[in-house]
């Protein structure tokens, strides 16, 4: 895919050269951000594997009655997930090798969220800014980028204090009891 330019209104972007790794359970995008510019890289995609027939069907039986039956060809969840993984892994370590990043931005589904941020370089969860669970993989860059901005405007519009555990339990008490008033 070709460079295409980051519009204006995303300035902390721009300034900076980030990674955004869009992740589903068997598929991965990556885009580098550099100078307002958005680079895809090739997708990860590892499919689900095909049978041919019914090899190894099996059934048990004796005696006129069948027992049960069986399928030696269930499907391999477990090892397509880990072959992704790997293949994750193998594309952002080169990555990382290539370029160095100031931010990374991370979209992946809550069932899988972990095991995907545990297949990235530490420099690179180490760097994570925003985190976001949900299958993102069939949105285009730009509505990642604005789903990066609102959050990184929310977050500098609410006023955090930081309050030891017991008062800020009171402070939700109290603002449970109002909202329940109405």
């Amino acid at each position: 895919m070709a460079a295409k330019k980051v519009s204006n209104q995303i300035n902390h972007i721009n300034k900076s050269n980030s990674v955004l790794i869009v992740s589903g359970r068997q598929a991965a995008k990556i885009y580098e951000l550099r100078q307002g510019r958005i680079v895809a890289d090739p997708a990860i995609t590892i499919e689900n594997p095909k049978y041919s027939d019914h090899e190894g069907f099996n059934m048990r039986r004796g005696k006129g009655t069948v027992y049960g039956t069986a399928s030696a060809h269930e499907s391999k969840d477990d090892g397509v997930v880990t072959d992704f993984l790997h293949q994750l892994e193998k594309e952002a370590k080169t990555l990382q090798q290539s370029r160095d990043f100031d931010a990374v931005y991370l979209f992946a589904p809550s069932e899988c969220f972990q095991t995907v941020k545990n297949a990235l370089p530490q420099n690179w969860v180490k760097k994570i800014q925003f985190e976001y669970r949900g299958n993102f993989t069939k949105f285009a860059p730009d509505r990642l980028l604005e789903k990066i901005t609102i959050k990184s405007e929310n977050q500098k519009n609410s006023r955090r204090i930081d309050l030891k555990p017991e008062p800020r339990k009171i402070l939700k008490r109290k603002k449970v009891k109002q909202s329940g008033r109405s």
